[in-house]
């Protein structure tokens, strides 16, 4: 605030006082709450945050209005200044909801330490926000700035992404030079379709008509009970897709799905794409080899197939299905080693026989994050298995571990669906320093319950008084189809 006073004793002293806000009256012209038009026709301006920017109080602009965007949870600071110390600033911060602007979420005035300036740190979520900056009093003239940070996931706009397949299914068939639509089949009965090919028209349907239940009635339900199967490849990536088209009263309707899998990657509705979910940024113009992680969606080079993908690892492998010579034949103690590319299976338990199957059948994970083991608690740590066969023949445990008395320990290992078994008991193994070592094949689980999936160890320290650290943790699982 700019006070006559002060002013007037500097010209006679050679020295300011440092403003007070205890000498202050009472505010003028505020704001009235929860009214959209409360703002005395406030001059407005873009705040771009994480920057400072100013503005000048003074007759016919005394209220600013500073407008901003989250687009999602994020910490915003606001804070005014001035080279004048008596420009005195109140702050109002609002977030636009369906009826205007409301009542204001924060207010601040004499921020501590500021003296006459204000400042806000607030914790917000998405929205349009609204800054309003003004005088003390009717008194209060000059120039402020208003500096701003913000920190979290909500400070950037998302960046728009590009659906892979275009906007429209016309443009896809017959403009777009990424796109070579290999063949066109028309379909009016799915007997002698594969189960994948029946699913994907079924899935395909209910674009249009939720209530089917089944392929046959998905047919029934699409204008001439007729479905066109297009197979389309991208010419960069080599990526093949299956289009299922239909017509459901005038309109074109339908689905895109990597050519074997049953997850829609776009919705047709109308001819235009819906529901996009391969971007142009997702898809590279060398696919993942054998042996490499995978996704459905992308699938992999030539005529490797992605299997075993698990949601929560985000992968799956890429396998060859080609036969391997010496697949499938007996090994073990006594019988010959399998061939190249082959792993023998079965044998963790019992060495004297198990079949050869291929490597890639086999796999290690592992978790090295070091996890604290409460007193008479219980800790949990997850692995997901991903990219094997269907069923394990083998599970083979590492782990280790730091506990002052390890004789309190019950360590187990649940499977995917759920099945138990003990790594560790302290009442009843041995041990002879407070650090454990585990290395075993555990022969509790049957060889016909699923590999891939999540993997659960669990560590319960069941007597008082001691305290550990897993420090890492770690499976082989070999599997076999069931």
């Amino acid at each position: 605030m700019k006070y006559t006073l002060p002013l007037l004793l500097v010209a006679l002293f050679g020295c300011a006082a440092t403003p007070s806000p205890d000498a202050k009256g009472v505010e003028s012209d505020i704001l009235a709450d929860g009214s959209y038009d409360s703002f005395y026709d406030p001059t407005v301006h873009p705040l771009e945050l994480g920057g400072t920017t100013g503005a000048t109080i003074e007759y016919g602009t005394r209220y600013h209005a500073f407008d901003f965007d989250l687009y999602g949870d994020a910490t915003v600071t606001l804070t005014t200044d001035a080279a004048d110390p008596y420009v005195d600033t109140v702050v109002y911060l609002y977030r636009e909801g369906e009826s205007g602007w409301g009542s204001y979420i924060a207010r601040n005035d004499d921020a501590p330490g500021l003296g006459l300036f204000s400042h806000l740190d607030e914790d917000l979520g998405a929205g349009h926000y609204r800054l309003m900056v003004k005088g003390y009093d009717r008194s209060v003239e000059g120039a402020f700035t208003l500096a701003s940070t913000c920190t979290g996931e909500g400070c950037a706009a998302p960046v728009a992404r590009e659906c892979l397949f275009g906007s429209t299914f016309y443009e896809l068939r017959h403009t777009d030079p990424r796109f070579t639509v290999e063949g066109r089949t028309p379909y009016t009965s799915v007997e002698g379709l594969s189960a994948l090919r029946k699913l994907q028209i079924l899935t395909a349907v209910r674009v249009a008509y939720t209530e089917v239940t089944d392929s046959t009635e998905a047919l029934a339900a699409v204008d001439a009970g007729e479905v066109i199967h297009y197979d389309v490849v991208h010419a960069a990536s080599g990526l093949r897709f299956a289009i299922w088209e239909y017509g459901a009263g005038d309109n074109s309707y339908g689905a895109i799905f990597a050519d074997r899998s049953t997850e829609i990657l776009a919705e047709i509705n109308d001819g235009d794409f819906y529901e996009c979910t391969l971007f142009t940024d997702d898809v590279t113009t060398t696919l993942p080899g054998e042996g490499e992680d995978c996704t459905p969606a992308l699938g992999c080079a030539g005529t490797l197939r992605c299997n075993g993908y698990v949601a929560e690892a985000g992968s799956g492998k890429c396998i060859s299905e080609a036969p391997l010579a010496g697949e499938g034949t007996d090994c073990g103690a006594g019988f010959p080693a399998c061939g190249e590319g082959l792993i023998c299976a079965g044998v963790a338990v019992d060495p004297a026989w198990g079949l050869c199957n291929p490597e890639w059948m086999r796999g290690t994970f592992t978790d090295a994050t070091a996890t604290a083991i409460a007193d008479v608690a219980t800790v949990e740590r997850t692995l997901y298995a991903y990219g094997l066969a269907t069923v394990t023949t083998d599970v083979e445990i590492d782990l280790a571990l730091e506990h002052t008395y390890p004789g309190d320990l019950l360590i187990t290992l649940i499977n995917p669906v759920g099945t138990e078994a003990v790594v560790f008991d302290g009442e009843v193994d041995d041990f002879d320093s407070e650090t454990i070592t585990v290395s075993r094949a555990l022969s509790a689980f049957p060889g016909d319950e699923d590999a891939n999936g999540a993997w659960t160890l669990r560590v319960t320290d069941r007597v008082a008084q001691d305290v550990g650290t897993l420090q890492s943790w770690s499976l082989t699982l070999t599997s076999r189809w069931d």
